[in-house]
Formats: structure tokens, sequence, C-alpha cells
């Protein structure tokens, strides 16, 4: 464990990648009309209730629009295990770093990061559920409490990989290009919450997935520099 000290979170690195691979829609599990990418993104993101039909086809027939909820159904259940895997991953991530940086006490605040992430994306997930369940009815308290919930989760994550920079930045040239596409995450989630638009936000929300490869990556090579 002294040459490989990433090692429990590169674990669960692999089962996050198993969830994420489950969650990838299967050949056919879309329909036709569906033609946004990453449709589960964009509704959490969803500001009107108009956006919302779109993206759930509404207005679809009703087998192209009960093929779509059920996808979306599954994603969320899915994403369950999804938050709670990556939720510790950052958390064991964040411990470790903690410790070989000599235990800076403000790192801490990337434990404190991690959890929020987690928590509202549990709340997040639950108004996904409830505006599901009634769209044929007024869901506007849903879609206000959505947008707060998905900016705070997003925001947190963001935030996380910015509390890693005291460790990430004198490590080598991979701790560096990590935090400067932690700082490209900050610049856009101000860009999502001020100017909102689809394209910004899949931007967004995949500069935080590449963050997480990225620290996988850093957690690697940190290794391999240790045993030079």
């Amino acid at each position: 464990m002294r040459t490989r000290p990433f090692l429990p979170a590169l674990l669960i690195g692999i089962v996050m990648a198993a969830i994420l691979f489950l969650m990838w829609p299967k050949k056919g599990e879309l329909p036709p009309a569906q033609k946004k990418p990453s449709p589960i993104v964009l509704l959490e993101f969803a500001r009107t209730p108009q956006e919302v039909y779109d993206i759930a086809l509404w207005q679809a027939s009703p087998a192209e629009h009960a093929q779509m909820q059920a996808y979306l159904r599954r994603n969320i259940r899915l994403d369950t295990w999804f938050i709670l895997a990556y939720t510790c991953f950052l958390v064991v991530s964040m411990v470790i770093a903690w410790r070989l940086s000599g235990k800076r006490w403000y790192m801490l605040a990337g434990l404190v990061m991690a959890l929020i992430a987690g928590v509202f994306d549990f709340l997040e997930n639950a108004q996904l559920v409830l505006i599901l369940d009634k769209l044929s009815s007024d869901f506007q308290a849903e879609l206000s409490r959505l947008m707060v919930y998905t900016h705070v989760k997003w925001g947190a994550l963001v935030a996380f990989f910015i509390s890693m920079i005291p460790f990430a930045w004198p490590t080598s040239w991979l701790g560096k290009v990590l935090s400067v596409v932690a700082g490209v995450g900050v610049v856009l989630a101000i860009g999502a919450w001020v100017t909102p638009s689809q394209s910004l936000y899949l931007a967004y929300t995949s500069v935080v997935m590449m963050l997480f490869v990225l620290l996988l990556i850093f957690e690697q090579r940190w290794r391999a520099a240790l045993l030079q």
C-alpha cells in the first residue's frame, strides 16, 4: 500500500466505470424521436416545463414517450449507485492526498464538497422522479428545486477538484493539467448559471467527468513517480 497509496481509489473508480457502462443506452433503448445528446443531463438542467416536455418526448407518440420515460427512470435508478460510488471515490482520494501532503487542514474542504455533491445529487434525483410522475400536472415547484440542487451538485464537484490543486499542482505536469482543467470547470460553472444554454451545460458536465478521469490517471502516475 505504501507504493500504491491510491489503490483503494482506483478500485472504486473501476466500480464507477462499470456503473457508467450499465447506464449507457442500449441499442434501441432510446426512441427514434430522441435527437438530443445526453438527455438525462439536459433534464437535470431543465429550467422550463417546455424543456422537460421536449426531453421526455411528452408530445411524441405514446409509445415513444413511454420508451423515453423507461430510459430516464432506469438511468436515475442506476445513478443512485453511481452517486454512492463517486462520493466514496472522492472522499477516499482526498483522505489519501491529505495524508500524503502532510495533513494540510484546508484540503479537508474537499471532503465537505464531496459529501455536499452526493447529498444534492440524491435530492436532484428525487426531484427528477417527481417531475416525471407529474408531467400531466403542475411541476413548477419541483423544477425550481431541481435547478438549485443541480447547480449545487455540479458546483460542489468543481469545488472538490479545486481543493485538490494544492496537492496536485506541485507534484507533476499531470497535476498541473488537472488544476488547469479544474479552473476551466469554475468558468463553465459560472457560465452555466449566468448564461444558460444546452451546449454550455454539456461542456460543463463533460469537463467535470474529464476531471474524474484525470484524477484517476494522476493518482496512478503519482505512484509511478514514487517508484523512480
